[in-house]
This record gives structure tokens, sequence and C-alpha cells, in this order.
């Protein structure tokens, strides 16, 4: 008799506490399923034995709507060229024909007397060297796929023949006493070949990725966010391709040189207005140090990107939030903060400008 009803008495406790499990089980669903529809996103931990749920900060990008959302009669090899004197575009333009010539290595540029005329004058050499040094520049920062060419083993060569009275200056570009122009880890055709071929499909695989029909906004967020996703910066600076779009698409690791160089590489194949921008950032910790970012045009304004500042080293075992993957994401002005613009490239006595960004 006692034994059935210390039964029953157990049987009740166990129905009772199945009854307040399945409640509490159900009022956390509901309450997920609530917030979900809310947009609060929720995190579940169970730590020290206790099951806990904490509200995760909520955070959308700010999308830029595109009011013509393909420009497909921009040329993303023109916005340093555009500013380069003749002089120096007629180099810009003798290279950039050959550039498939140039992957032998020593490949002869021939400029004929193009420029005799020039080199007739008092300052025509100097001059002339001025323009070569800023068309190499402009070209390097408008074409970022030249990640095999080392042009300071590039020379710009004069042969003058003088005949009676009359001398005549010929031009020519090669190596110089250098086996080759290659850059550090390409000895060969075949090599530069195989390597071109690789960041070729690994751009082409991310731009098939993105859905059709997106806005030039859309597009630039995915590329940055698959960049930020996929690439580690490069600590030990003794890689020989952390500066170029090889080491970053191909081998994943690079600086913010190969950031910038790898974003823009992709962008310029969707017909997207971007440019590289050289100058100075000043971080957190206040130091400050050589830097390499992006802008790209979206309607008629122009927005500021840096990627390789979006992909910070996190220490431990934390987690890039949002906040930090878009801090430098499609920024106006504000950008300018602690970014500094160096117009003046190395070597070159040219003053590039970069455009004005919108105001935030």
């Amino acid at each position: 008799m006692i034994k059935n009803e210390n039964g029953r008495v157990i049987n009740l406790i166990l129905n009772l506490f199945l009854k307040l499990l399945i409640t509490i089980a159900l009022v956390i669903i509901v309450a997920f399923i609530t917030l979900k529809v809310l947009g609060v996103e929720l995190k579940v931990s169970y730590e020290n034995g206790k099951l806990s749920l904490q509200k995760q900060k909520e955070f959308k990008v700010q999308v830029i709507d595109d009011e013509y959302p393909n420009i497909a009669d921009y040329q993303e090899d023109s916005y340093f060229y555009n500013q380069l004197d003749d002089n120096a575009k007629a180099i810009y333009l003798g290279i950039q024909d050959n550039l498939e010539n140039m992957k032998s290595g020593n490949y002869r540029i021939d400029f004929g007397t193009r420029f005799n005329t020039l080199l007739q004058t008092k300052e025509g050499q100097e001059s002339l060297s001025i323009s070569y040094q800023d068309a190499v520049d402009a070209l390097k920062q408008d074409t970022p796929g030249l990640f095999y060419i080392d042009f300071s083993k590039v020379y710009l060569n004069t042969y003058s023949l003088t005949e009676g009275n009359t001398t005549t200056h010929t031009v020519f570009i090669d190596q110089g006493d250098n086996q080759n122009y290659f850059a550090k880890g390409f000895n060969t055709k075949s090599d530069v070949v195989r390597a071109v071929a690789q960041v070729e499909e690994v751009r082409n695989l991310v731009v098939s990725a993105i859905p059709e029909g997106s806005s030039n906004f859309e597009k630039i967020l995915y590329v940055h966010d698959w960049l930020v996703d996929n690439l580690s910066y490069d600590e030990t600076l003794s890689k020989d391709n952390r500066s170029n779009v090889f080491g970053a698409l191909v081998e994943k690791s690079v600086t913010c040189q190969g950031y910038a160089k790898a974003f823009k590489y992709i962008i310029d194949s969707l017909s997207v207005p971007c440019i590289l921008v050289k100058g100075d950032a000043t971080n957190s910790q206040g130091t400050t140090e050589k830097h390499v970012w992006n802008y790209v045009q979206i309607n008629d304004g122009w927005y500021a990107v840096d990627v390789t500042w979006d992909d910070p080293i996190i220490i431990g075992s934390g987690e890039l939030s949002p906040e930090i993957k878009y801090t430098y994401f499609c920024k106006g002005k504000s950008f300018l903060d602690n970014h500094v613009e160096e117009g003046t490239l190395p070597g070159s006595e040219e003053y590039f400008k970069y455009p004005e960004l919108v105001s935030d």
C-alpha cells in the first residue's frame, strides 16, 4: 500500500518535471522565433552548468543604391594614364601594348624616333627620363596584374647617331645588363604564364560566384568579403609575393599592397571604377606607417575601402565581428581622419591627383 502510494508520488513529480522542461523549451523556442522576426541575433552559451542566451548587437552594412549599376564604357586602366603628359602616355602605351611580349623577360620595346624632337632640346634627356618614370608609376597603379615584372630592372635607353650636322635619337626599353626583368620568384616565361593562369582562375571563380544582376555596391561588397574571409596578413614580411595579386589570390598571404591590388584586380573585371591609393595611415595604437588602400566609384561619388584594416589580426580565439569587418568599407571623407593620401609616387616627379571622397 505504502509502496504504491510512493510510486504515484514519484510519477507525479516526474510528470511535473517533464511538463516544466517542455514549457521551458517552448518558451525558448518562441523567444528565438520572436527575436529572429524582430531581427535580433542570439548566441547560446553553456558555462558552469548554466544555459544562457546572449543578445548580439545587430549590425547592418549601409547600402548604397546605384542609380546606374554598370558602367560599360569604363576603362579600368585609364585613371592615372589620363594624368600623364603626351610623352609619358606614349611610353605607357608602348609598354601596355607589349605586356604579352614582356612575359619573355627580355623583350625589347622599340620607340624608334618617337622622341627625337624632344631629345634635340637641352633638357630633353632629363624630361624624357621623368616621363618614363611617371609612365611606369601610372601603369603600375592602373594595372595591378603586373606582378611578374620588376620595373627596377627595366631601362629606357637612348641611341644617338650623328651623320654630318644631323643627330638622330632613337629610344628603346629592355632589361639592360640584367638577364631578365622578371620579379623575384619568376625565372622563365613558363613560370609567368602558369602564374598568370592561376591568378586569373581564382579571379574568375570569385566573379562567377557574384549573383547575376548585382549592383556595383553589391559587387564591391562581395569582393571585399571574399578577400577578408580568405586572405591573411603576412607578418613575416619575407615572402616574395607578399605585395602582389599572386600572393593574395594564390598564396593567400600578403601585406596591404597585396590586399589592395587584389581588390582592384577583381573589381576591374566587373567594370566598376576602382583605383589604388598610396599614403600614410595611423592605426589605433597611434603608429603611422606607409599604407595602400582603394577608392571605388558608385554613381557619381567616390568611396574609400581599406580591405587590410577590415581584416585585422585577431589575438587568441577572438572572432572578427561585423563592426570591425566593415569599419573601413565604402567610407566618405571621415576615412581621411587617419589616412593621408600621398600623390607623389616614389621616384616620380608627377603629382598624381586622387578623386575627392563623398561627404559622410
